[in-house]
């Protein structure tokens, strides 16, 4: 369902080479352990994500946490690292966000980072 918004695109780049979405979704998963954190997301949440997923002016981190959300709505026991195979992220950026979707919800911000705040002078 959701990974069909995915197939009205044309394919998906991985290390350099365009690759069908169906061939990279239809392989066999990888071995190893089954996520721990599954996220749920809400009807609203989806189509918050298709919008901003379809959106040429939203920042392009807010584009790939959606397409993560997406990947992880219709395949929720997929595993860490081919969810990141799929979207070009690292494993553990992907347990980063499920396990934060998991804890505080759906939500495509940042969360506050430490230290003094930057300071820019009037000129």
């Amino acid at each position: 369902m959701w990974l069909d918004f995915f197939n009205e695109m044309e394919g998906v780049r991985v290390t350099g080479r365009e690759l069908p979405l169906q061939q990279l979704l239809g392989g066999v998963n990888m071995p190893g352990p089954a996520p721990s954190y599954r996220p749920t997301f809400t009807e609203e949440d989806f189509q918050e994500a298709q919008c901003i997923a379809r959106s040429y002016t939203a920042p392009h981190s807010h584009v790939q946490r959606t397409r993560l959300a997406i990947v992880l709505a219709e395949r929720p026991s997929i595993d860490s690292a081919e969810a990141g195979r799929l979207i070009g992220w690292h494993p553990q950026t992907v347990l980063k966000w499920r396990r934060r979707w998991e804890r505080d919800g759906f939500t495509l911000t940042d969360l506050p980072r430490p230290g003094r705040p930057p300071t820019f002078s009037p000129s």
